[in-house]
């Protein structure tokens, strides 16, 4: 069995704020959760809200240079787009899913 609850987008950060072992910002949680309300609208699908998924599932770099640095397989910004689902934020800071890049 399982509960589900809906959430609005207000919730969803203070969701992700609470959580003690993330770090994340007011921007970069409001970000996610446009990212998986789109998600969810294009394909009919319900996401299921878990922060500790989330915080193991994405990677914050302050800009693109910085991923640029850390990833031998990442030359630039389209480069990560072909690896990774790439949130490009309002102050130049990248939320990406890291999985398949070698660091």
């Amino acid at each position: 069995m399982s509960i589900i609850q809906t959430v609005n987008k207000s919730q969803f950060i203070d969701n992700l704020l609470g959580d003690d072992y993330a770090s994340w910002t007011y921007e970069e949680a409001g970000a996610l959760f446009d990212y998986y309300e789109d998600y969810s609208d294009s394909t009919g699908e319900d996401v299921e809200l878990d922060r500790v998924a989330l915080r193991c599932e994405w990677t914050r770099a302050d800009s693109i240079g910085e991923v640029i640095e850390d990833y031998e397989d990442i030359e630039s910004l389209d480069d990560l787009h072909d690896y990774a689902q790439v949130i490009e934020l309002d102050n130049g800071a990248l939320l990406f899913t890291a999985f398949g890049i070698n660091p």
